[in-house]
């Protein structure tokens, strides 16, 4: 068989079919369009995610080192650098102090470290001014901890520290030389200073001894491993500790900023999956439909091609060059749009979760080749089937083709009422049944994402978002309560002022307020472990939560107590979960010293775990730290909240809380943890102003929190649902919509001779606009239905379980949006028939006979 190259040829029918159907093809282009954005959108917001909170999370992890090994000496150290693969940079890292304690750093505590010079860079510590330190009082600082210091960034100035060696040792004045300095990151709260190699070698002993106390990190060498690639960091280090034979005597572990280092999250990577299946499901059915419909126009026009010879292998290729065209006008719009969209939802985003310093933006072509590369493919595919059907038809079918008319013949069937409007509506649609079921779901998919985004959204709770972190207008405290550290009860070094609190209640609006006391110590006699406890491979007790988490104990085994004494504010406002709930009785109880509230242990669905320590009517015996014994019988079971009632630390499950009459018998009363108290609404914003000003200018030691505040985080974490969700509804929307008025502009074209002749056999032209207009409600009911049935599926199936997993939501099911949708599918099934038919509609019906064929 002769072989000719005719792909000029094919080119050409190709073109001109393409420039002879410019309005199909503008629904199609617009089309991809919508697709491409979706999916560039997408790309470009989860790429620029990933690039901040990568970033975000380098800045938390300490470095940009893909790993670190843990508490090594300088042997194991030598012996790590020796087992290093090719490429690798190892850095030498020791912390030089337990804690800093200037007053200053209170809020944004400091870190002494000793770190290699040419390690500065990858530890964020990079200079801006000045030189690395040197000698031994040499050091160099971020400029946000020398500004708290009220230090100017300049050589030679003089730095005091206050540094503790240790949890119990006294604090060490010590004198610097500031040499360097460098910038800052607010989103860890944390400064650094870093001191020479001539410190750790003047100050050796004072760092040996710190180094040997339990659990002390002073000293010893944190190693940063950067490897010449990030691919199998766990795997990379595991080799290194076992060629360096230190596999079982070191810790190690990869940094968590970096995204792929280890994902175990088949959720979230299912959800990603998910959400790209949905696109490309709404892009198919739209672009297939526009095909498919193309080719249903175009039938005859294929027919008479294989009439003349061409083979079905060339029709294909016509329809695909086609395709690839309508790619090329649609693609670049949509990569560009979408990336606009990506780039402006990012920072909003980011801004409303209030987890990244900084906003990471970049071109990065994979976002571009990617999303071009999705809509190519969901293109591609979806032309594949219309592009067989026209491959396949015969010539004579073509020519003599109307919709629906391959299939078989139904049998004849006498009826008094076959001729009614809404029974042939009823039957054209019922004609091409793939065609309506696509035109259906691609309508339904908008309206089910737009109800689920207003059920997700209309089930935050902002009461039991509050509840969370705050009960009442304002709660002060010592600024270590709300810092890295939790509360600690040591003799009244975290108490919170009782000058400030006299202030307080000395504002005009002030209505009521109560404190909260702590107090934790071991008991003094040995504590009988249940016989089903479970105990870790140390030896020491796991709480009874069904998690295995550490019990804090002594070193006798006994637990640690924690016992919390509130006055009579804070105990009515307490949430009961189980015995005794009215607030009087309780009081009334509490007061004669023979009860006392147990605090358990609450899943995230605000239910009690089973197993709990006590329960309600139990009987108890407590020490006080000098041995007395104190017997309470269980009143009832509360859940306190975790940010404004508890010390914010949860290493132990026996928890309890009374008057502050009872605990000032058995406790120390200098531990005051915690003010809360309430205004007159008039007066939220002076008193928030005056707070501000206290604890900046007056008791900088002191901070707080309110109930406003919270309010607004919670507004953006919900406007951020409504925000990114309702775009994405929007986007997919306009989809739908486009999907249904191209279906019923190109069916009605596609019937023109179908609508002629039965203007031929008597039809009035009302009577035709009324028929179409029937259909297009007829899609519009059917659409409605869908929809509702789909949104209550995906809203039990998806939504529901989504909601439950956050703890500030109560599931609420709602169906407004999806009524609300109603009239505007009405209107569009009644308008948009109507307007399709108008058009050609002056034209005789011989002419357009004649056309049609």
């Amino acid at each position: 068989m002769l072989k000719i190259d005719n792909r000029k040829a094919l080119h050409r029918l190709a073109d001109k079919s393409f420039r002879a159907n410019r309005g199909r093809n503008l629904i199609a282009i617009l089309a991809i369009i919508l697709t491409t954005i979706l999916f560039t959108s997408v790309f470009s917001i989860g790429g620029n995610l990933i690039a901040s909170f990568q970033y975000s999370t380098m800045l938390q992890s300490g470095g940009s080192a893909h790993g670190t090994f843990k508490d090594l000496t300088q042997e194991q150290f030598e012996r790590l650098k020796q087992a290093a693969p090719a490429g690798a940079i190892l850095d030498r890292n020791i912390i030089c102090a337990y804690e800093v304690e200037n007053p200053e750093f209170l809020k944004r505590h400091l870190e002494l470290w000793y770190q290699q010079p040419d390690a500065y860079e990858r530890r964020f510590c990079q200079l801006t001014g000045g030189r690395a330190p040197q000698a031994a009082d040499e050091i160099a600082m971020d400029e946000r901890s020398l500004e708290l210091l009220g230090i100017t960034p300049e050589e030679g100035q003089t730095i005091t520290l206050q540094l503790k060696m240790g949890y119990d040792q006294p604090v060490i004045e010590r004198q610097f030389t500031l040499v360097g300095w460098f910038g800052y990151s607010d989103i860890m709260n944390t400064g650094f200073g870093i001191v020479s190699e001539a410190y750790l070698t003047e100050h050796a002993d004072e760092l040996a001894e710190a180094s040997e106390q339990t659990g002390s990190q002073v000293g010893i060498i944190q190693c940063d491993v950067t490897f010449s690639n990030g691919i199998n960091i766990s795997g990379k280090l595991r080799a290194m500790a076992e060629k360096a034979g230190l596999a079982e005597e070191v810790e190690w572990n990869e940094n968590w900023a970096y995204v792929g280092a280890g994902i175990t999250d088949w959720t979230s990577i299912g959800a990603v999956a998910g959400l790209l299946l949905l696109i490309m499901l709404t892009g198919y059915l739209i672009i297939y439909n526009i095909f498919q419909i193309s080719v249903m126009q175009d039938i005859r026009y294929y027919g008479l091609l294989k009439t003349i010879g061409t083979t079905a292998k060339q029709i294909r290729q016509i329809l695909r060059r086609q395709a690839l065209v309508l790619c090329g006008f649609g693609i670049p719009v949509g990569l560009v749009l979408g990336f606009l969209l990506g780039t402006a939802f990012t920072p909003l985003i980011l801004q409303m979760l209030n987890t990244v310093d900084e906003v990471k933006l970049a071109l990065n072509p994979a976002v571009f080749l990617g999303a071009a590369a999705f809509s190519v493919i969901t293109v591609l595919l979806s032309m594949r089937k219309p592009a067989r059907l026209a491959a396949k038809v015969s010539p004579v079918e073509a020519v003599r083709y109307t919709e629906g008319n391959g299939k078989a013949a139904k049998k004849a069937k006498r009826s008094t009422g076959g001729g009614k409007l809404w029974r042939m509506a009823l039957s054209n649609v019922g004609r091409n049944k793939r065609r309506a079921v696509l035109v259906v779901l691609s309508m339904s998919l908008s309206l089910v994402l737009m109800n689920s985004v207003f059920t997700l959204t209309g089930s935050f709770d902002m009461d039991k978002y509050l509840a969370r972190f705050i009960k009442t207008d304002f709660v002060v405290a010592n600024a270590r309560y709300w810092g890295i550290d939790s509360f600690r009860a040591l003799d009244g070094e975290d108490a919170v002022s009782d000058t400030l609190i006299a202030n307080v209640q000395a504002q005009e609006g002030f209505v009521q307020g109560g404190a909260i006391w702590c107090d934790i110590y071991s008991w003094t006699e040995e504590y009988q472990w249940p016989e089903d406890t479970i105990w870790d491979e140390a030896g020491n007790p796991c709480r009874n939560d069904g998690k295995n988490r550490p019990q804090a104990v002594d070193e006798g085994k006994n637990p640690l107590t924690v016992i919390y004494g509130a006055d009579d504010f804070i105990l009515n406002n307490l949430q009961v979960m189980e015995g005794e709930r009215d607030p009087e009785t309780i009081l009334q109880k509490l007061s004669t010293g023979e009860y006392i509230l147990f605090a358990g242990q609450v899943n995230d669905e605000g239910k009690l775990e089973p197993n709990q320590r006590h329960k309600a009517g139990d009987v108890v015996t407590l020490y006080d730290a000098d041995g007395a014994r104190y017997t309470f019988t269980i009143l009832s079971v509360i859940n306190p909240a975790y940010y404004c009632e508890t010390a914010q630390a949860s290493f132990s499950e026996f928890v309890y809380y009374t008057t502050a009459d009872v605990y000032a018998g058995m406790c120390n009363t200098a531990n005051k943890m915690n003010y809360a108290f309430e205004v007159e609404p008039e007066s939220v914003d002076a008193m928030e102003k005056y707070l501000s000003f206290y604890t900046t200018q007056i008791g900088p030691l002191m901070d707080y929190r309110s109930r406003d505040g919270y309010i607004q985080e919670y507004s953006g974490i919900r406007f951020l649902f409504v925000a990114v969700g309702g775009s994405l509804s929007l986007v997919i929307g306009l989809i739908g919509v486009l999907n249904f008025i191209n279906s019923i502009l190109t069916g009605i074209v596609t019937r023109r001779r179908e609508f002629a002749m039965l203007e031929a056999i008597g039809m009035t032209r009302r009577q035709l606009q009324t028929m179409v207009m029937l259909e297009g409600s007829c899609y519009a009911l059917f659409t409605i239905l869908c929809s509702l049935a789909m949104g209550v599926g995906v809203s039990l199936l998806c939504v529901k379980p989504l909601v439950d997993g956050l703890f500030f939501t109560s599931y609420r099911f709602v169906i407004w949006p999806l009524l609300a949708a109603v009239p505007v599918l009405v209107v569009l099934g009644l308008l948009v028939p109507r307007l399709a038919l108008h058009f050609g509609a002056g034209q005789p019906v011989v002419e357009r006979m004649r056309q049609a064929e």
